[in-house]
């Protein structure tokens, strides 16, 4: 039986609010680069909910990036947390689509020309690539022709027109890695957006800086939840799944992990309405629209986070009955999925892989 209310990480894909880290009590909102040890207490009901083990000492950080509060706790040392802030730091600087004069924005921007980048920013680029392919395209990170169109903070929607235009650049095979260091788009008006896969690629190295160190933890990139190892007593995290239906309110269930990722898409994450109709962010790349889909959420959970990020977005876009079939087909991730009759479903092994218990 899983105690429901204990160390609790929400996996909600949460953008300029970041997602809740019960137990952290540590960590503010408005908190910017926070780094804390905090003492351990004996376990008793009352206080596990933050997963401190009797005679452990938990160290844990915040800090804002990716329009997000990222946080981390660890039961290593206070240089992992120092360590994974100053990596994720760095990233934001590089791989964002909007910053000027970071690597992504550069490429965009090259009309076509060679770009000298950062070698992370070509590792992550590469990685990715992977994940277009795996998916045939349906999830892609040339994206950014038609995604950067839209603006779902200030509820800004492109024109039919601007919409058709940027579907004619949206192919990842135009994207040419020259060297470790410089990146091409043979499309010169193509552009990257790698919103639906740099968190999942910034956790899983975050999660080798863990590793290395023979930590535990975890690892919340606002719902990108990664949970590196188990809790020193062996016991796995708890990870609280959103309602999709309350998403502000109460969560729907709650897995039990250990190494693994876990990783949620839903309508909930960002919209806007206009002229009596609401436009969600996850956008179909044949389309140039909002997805039309039968889901409210779906949740994947694997040992890469990159796989379940990109995989979460692809079937989203999916519906059900497709997002099945390819989750099974895929073996590595399980999946957990809320059509909007809320008649949920698992994929055939998660059940025996992950134990759960629902909420309500």
């Amino acid at each position: 039986m899983i105690n429901s209310k204990a160390d609790l990480v929400i996996s909600r894909r949460d953008f300029g609010f970041g997602a809740a880290l019960f137990g952290l009590s540590a960590l503010s909102l408005t908190a910017c680069d926070n780094r804390k040890t905090q003492d351990s207490k004996p376990e008793t009901d009352a206080n596990t909910k933050a997963g401190i083990a009797t005679g452990e000492k938990k160290v844990s950080g915040s800090t804002f990036a990716f329009d997000t509060l990222i946080t981390l706790f660890t039961y290593g040392g206070q240089e992992i947390i120092d360590a994974c802030i100053d990596k994720i730091n760095h990233f934001d600087k590089i791989l964002s689509s909007h910053a000027e004069g970071s690597d992504c924005w550069n490429i965009n921007h090259a009309e076509g020309e060679p770009t000298k980048v950062h070698p992370d920013t070509v590792r992550c680029i590469k990685d990715s690539l992977e994940y277009c392919k795996k998916t045939n395209g349906i999830f892609d990170i040339t994206v950014g022709s038609v995604s950067l169109l839209w603006d779902f903070v200030k509820g800004k929607k492109p024109s039919d027109d601007e919409i058709q235009e940027g579907l004619k650049h949206i192919d990842y095979k135009k994207v040419n890695i020259i060297d470790d260091e410089t990146i091409q788009l043979l499309d010169p008006h193509a552009a990257l957006d790698l919103g639906g896969c740099a968190k999942g690629w910034i956790a899983n190295e975050l999660a080798k800086i863990y590793r290395d160190a023979g930590a535990t933890g975890i690892i919340n990139l606002g719902g990108n939840v990664y949970c590196v190892g188990s809790k020193p007593d062996g016991s796995p995290y708890k990870v609280a799944i959103v309602d999709p239906n309350d998403p502000k309110g109460d969560y729907l269930m709650v897995v039990e992990c250990a190494d693994v990722s876990v990783v949620t898409s839903g309508l909930y994450e960002r919209f806007f309405e206009q002229d009596g109709k609401k436009y969600y962010h996850i956008l179909d790349i044949k389309t140039g629209y909002p997805a039309q889909t039968d889901l409210l959420a779906d949740t994947v959970i694997g040992s890469s986070s990159l796989e379940c990020d990109c995989y979460s977005t692809t079937l989203f876009i999916m519906g059900s009955s497709n997002a099945n079939k390819f989750v099974t087909a895929a073996k590595d991730v399980e999946g957990f999925f809320v059509p909007k009759d809320n008649k949920y479903f698992f994929t055939s092994s998660f059940e025996e892989k992950y134990p759960y218990k629902f909420n309500k």
